[in-house]
């Protein structure tokens, strides 16, 4: 119907469209154990798009955690070249930033970059 490869690719008819679209109906499909059948003979299963769609939100999910690192890394980047030097030697200085850090949702490794501090102690809890 759809003729991807051809040299010179064009949409099929509008009737040709509505026939094949009268045996396209997932009720049709019948799974009894082992053996899936369709009840219209003209039906046809294709399971591409499921291993597509898989494919697809294993590549959403690595791109997200991809994203989250290298937010985490750029966000280590900026605080602690602004930080730098300006808190050395003053604890309280640091233990303030290191609690608004927080606050705003930074990440405990980049508070620990930014400030030198531990925001959680050997059980896991916070110190700050």
């Amino acid at each position: 119907l759809w003729d991807f490869h051809s040299e010179t690719p064009q949409l099929p008819d509008e009737a040709d469209v509505q026939e094949a679209l009268s045996s396209v109906d997932y009720r049709q499909i019948a799974i009894d154990g082992n053996t899936v059948t369709m009840g219209n003979p003209q039906g046809k299963i294709n399971l591409g798009g499921i291993g597509k769609g898989y494919v697809a939100d294993r590549a959403g999910d690595y791109l997200k955690e991809q994203r989250e690192k290298s937010l985490n890394y750029l966000d280590s980047c900026l605080i602690c070249a602004v930080m730098k030097g300006k808190t050395e030697g003053k604890s309280e200085e640091r233990r303030r930033i290191a609690r608004n850090l927080k606050q705003l949702g930074i990440s405990d490794s980049v508070i620990r970059k930014a400030t030198g501090l531990d925001v959680r102690d050997e059980d896991g809890e916070e110190i700050l």
